[in-house]
């Protein structure tokens, strides 16, 4: 579900480090994840994008790859205003989401 060697290369190694990065990661994606659904709700494509890159860029630094594409397939969804797709994209992505976020608590 997730591979930490990217974070642990930037970290160094150092686990209080990693632990506090990856409970930001936590915090803000939930954050994020909360005003993907307004947005979605509300069918704001530059909004969707936006958020959707937040996301994208902060799943790749903790490894979170299925989570990366995902995110990046709903940011080029709301770049082309691609309505059809917001929903079930942020279905998967909450899915996902929901299996890293149970990864990294369990680490």
């Amino acid at each position: 579900m997730i591979d930490l060697g990217n974070l642990q290369q930037l970290t160094e190694g150092d686990a209080p480090l990693m632990k506090t990065l990856l409970d930001e990661f936590l915090n803000t994606t939930e954050e994020d994840l909360s005003s993907l659904d307004r947005a979605v709700k509300n069918q704001e494509g530059s909004e969707i994008a936006s958020l959707a890159h937040r996301i994208k860029g902060s799943s790749l630094i903790v490894g979170a790859s299925r989570l990366t594409a995902l995110t990046e397939e709903l940011e080029e969804a709301g770049k082309r205003s691609d309505t059809g797709k917001f929903k079930p994209l942020l279905l998967d992505i909450r899915e996902c989401y929901d299996g890293v976020s149970e990864a990294i608590k369990n680490l």
